[in-house]
């Protein structure tokens, strides 16, 4: 194996420094020794992963953002943002990467002569000739292209893995890195294999179409033909949710845009799928929303009339505008309207997504509202205005969180920072991603958090009780700490059986302040509540460039295994570019499994809101049917369940959430993809 493409096994030693070690008994000296053997290689990978970069610049014709190095005829940069205009070239990359510098670094751009430690950068251009790249960093890489569908040796500088592990790095594309805001799965030619978006936050976005092989093709340009002609603008896209709003059959991509950090107007995108072609329709359906800072779009059906609504997750902005949004869909046309109002819903917050679901089992959908605290906000929509039910499900303790809002006042009278509040008060922050799922096997759905809480990344888990003699009127929750790490961030999670094993897994990306650092797999054993800490993700732990940002899962391959897409391209640069990754499910366990497609006909399209039951050896698991979205990222939508040793089910049921009633199917063949349409003519079974 060549030497660039072993990395982060530091068990590994290089020949010479065993030499030197033989030779030198001075243990100070070989240290330093072996410490600067390790700085060689790091220096080394840092000049082919810069290679890589420039390739990828090149590939978009050079340079993409041709405004970010040259000046108009003013004589200034053509965005007049004192943000955006603060870029860095490669070299200066480069630096970075190699001295670790902090923020307030006094490095200058080469492309503006300005101190870039006063607000945050972006690397949006390279100085380099194009052609130089190969005769000033290692081309060892760039010469021996990956063949498609093979497994990557140590990926694109990964983190250490153990030998035995389940996910394996496989080829998506070349070279796979640019900046992210997320993914979204979704199968856009109804094939039945799931496609893949990545957006590129600022540069041109990615649809690869999945070839039933084991590879992706890159059509984007192909199938979004205004991308021709919006590629060289400030496009800052964030994250996009698949669905079929207008239920003609096709999956349309809903994506939404940050207005330039607040400072613009960037209507979203709605990509409406006519025949294979994405055209946006934005304006005529009434979605530019421009002056919100999105974030992610949630598809639900609020109001349980069969037809997809949207909401839009916004940050704030200094001037108030683009709040969190709901708009209500009208059957009659397929346009949207904005209906805060109507509902009562006032969100003055800054807020990542959100989910509806029955949280109590009561039959009644719960809107929760997912922000950075949590709990934040949780709704019932069955009447006008929306009735708020936070105080009726979760258990917060006022008279501290008002001793916690005395203390920052106090300690902060000038409003410039915020603490977060401790957990004995109930409320938990800081959120960076939420996951729905039963975990224990209870039949109530939990609640997974990740949060970071002064240095420390940690996931808690609210195991719902359901109603006890206890809690009367109120869920129960036991609230337990499942994981903590010291000195790194939590990123994006998921929740899925990663293993068949008929238990529910987890998989979250983390991240370090000025450095990348391994992703974690938790996995259920299906004995109650214990799970086993993989600190390598599995295999999965990612790549030791850029920052991790986000995970998406998906069966790509219709083994029946979920896999997983992660992005690596989070925050300021340098951090903002780094490799996207494609990790194959290759765990060795020979289990069943079933996966189910939902089509509503007078339901919502995908029928989000609603549950599906499955009884198979005895044992009866429940799923959600879910919208995918969590922040800034789409899973699959499509159902999945592992079975274990399971050789039939022996029902499989849907709860619909509009007609409330369920529709089942007896004896159902285990691994296969099993596509559940509404039966509108079936004998109602009411929920009781």
């Amino acid at each position: 194996m060549p030497e660039e493409w072993s990395l982060g096994n530091n068990n590994n030693k290089n020949n010479k420094v065993d030499a030197l070690h033989e030779q030198q008994p001075n243990d100070l000296v070989y240290r330093l020794q072996e410490q600067v053997e390790e700085q060689r290689k790091e220096i080394d990978r840092l000049k082919l992963y810069s290679a890589i970069l420039e390739t990828k610049f090149q590939q978009m014709g050079f340079d993409e953002m041709d405004w970010a190095c040259e000046n108009d005829q003013r004589g200034g940069d053509k965005h007049d943002d004192v943000v955006t205009e603060r870029v860095l070239s490669v070299e200066s990359f480069m630096n970075i990467q190699e001295t670790r510098l902090a923020t307030h670094t006094k490095l200058k751009s080469t492309c503006f002569n300005k101190d870039i430690s006063e607000n945050p950068v972006k690397l949006m251009c390279s100085s380099f000739k194009a052609g130089s790249f190969k005769t000033k960093y290692v081309p060892s890489l760039l010469e021996r292209p990956l063949e498609p569908s093979s497994i990557v040796p140590g990926g694109i500088f990964n983190h250490y893995a153990h030998t035995y592990h389940w996910f394996d790095e496989v080829y998506l594309d070349y070279p796979n890195i640019g900046p992210s805001f997320g993914s979204s799965w979704g199968d856009f030619n109804n094939d039945g294999y799931p496609d893949l978006y990545v957006n590129n936050h600022y540069w041109a976005p990615s649809l690869y179409l999945n070839l039933k092989n084991g590879t992706f093709k890159n059509i984007v340009f192909d199938v979004i033909p205004t991308l021709n002609e919006t590629k060289k603008h400030f496009l800052d896209k964030h994250g996009g949710a698949w669905a079929d709003f207008d239920k003609d059959g096709h999956l349309d991509l809903f994506e939404v845009t940050g207005a330039k950090y607040g400072t613009a107007a960037i209507p979203n995108n709605l990509y409406r799928n006519i025949n294979g072609t994405l055209v946006d329709e934005a304006t005529i359906r009434n979605v530019e929303y421009p002056y919100a800072r999105a974030r992610t779009i949630s598809w639900l059906d609020y109001n349980n009339d069969g037809h997809l609504d949207a909401f839009i997750a916004t940050q704030m902005r200094n001037d108030g505008k683009g709040k969190p949004v709901l708009l209500y869909q009208h059957p009659s046309n397929n346009t949207f309207m904005d209906v805060n109002q109507d509902v009562g819903m006032q969100v003055d917050s800054n807020v990542m997504f959100a989910k509806m679901l029955d949280i109590d089992n009561d039959g009644v959908l719960e809107l929760f509202i997912v922000a950075f605290t949590f709990p934040f906000k949780v709704y019932h929509t069955s009447s006008t205005p929306f009735e708020d039910v936070t105080n009726q499900l979760f258990n917060i303790n006022h008279t501290k969180m008002q001793e916690h809002y005395k203390e920052v006042k106090e300690a902060h009278a000038d409003a410039s920072s915020w603490l977060p509040p401790h957990p004995s008060t109930g409320v938990y922050a800081i959120i960076s991603d939420l996951a729905f799922g039963d975990l224990d096997g209870n039949g109530w759905q939990d609640i997974i958090i990740a949060r970071n809480f002064f240095g420390e990344c940690i996931i808690d888990v609210f195991y719902n009780q359901g109603y006890t003699n206890t809690s009367k009127n109120k869920l129960e929750w036991d609230i337990v700490e499942l994981h903590r790490i010291k000195g790194v961030s939590c990123g994006s999670l998921v929740v899925a059986d990663f293993d068949n094993n008929m238990a529910l897994d987890i998989f979250l990306v983390t991240y370090a302040s000025y450095s990348n650092s391994p992703n974690v797999l938790l996995v259920n054993t299906g004995e109650g509540r214990k799970f086993m800490i993989k600190e390598d993700g599995g295999g999965a732990a990612g790549s030791t460039f850029g920052k991790g940002e986000s995970v998406s899962v998906a069966d790509y391959d219709l083994d029946g295994k979920l896999d997983l897409f992660i992005t690596n391209g989070k925050g300021s640069p340098p951090f903002d570019i780094g490799p996207f990754q494609l990790f194959k499910n290759n765990n060795a366990f020979p289990r069943n499994w079933i996966q189910v497609d939902i089509v509503g006909i007078t339901e919502n399209p995908h029928g989000f809101g609603g549950r599906v039951f499955l009884k198979a050896c005895g044992t009866t698991q429940f799923r959600d049917i879910d919208n995918g979205v969590h922040f800034i990222a789409q899973n699959s939508f499509r159902v999945h369940f592992g079975l274990g040793a399971c050789k039939r089910i022996n029902e499989l049921k849907v709860w619909w959430p509009r007609s409330k009633i369920f529709q089942t199917e007896l004896d159902v063949a285990i691994n296969q993809v099993f596509v559940f349409v509404e039966n509108i003519s079936i004998k109602q079974q009411r929920l009781h």
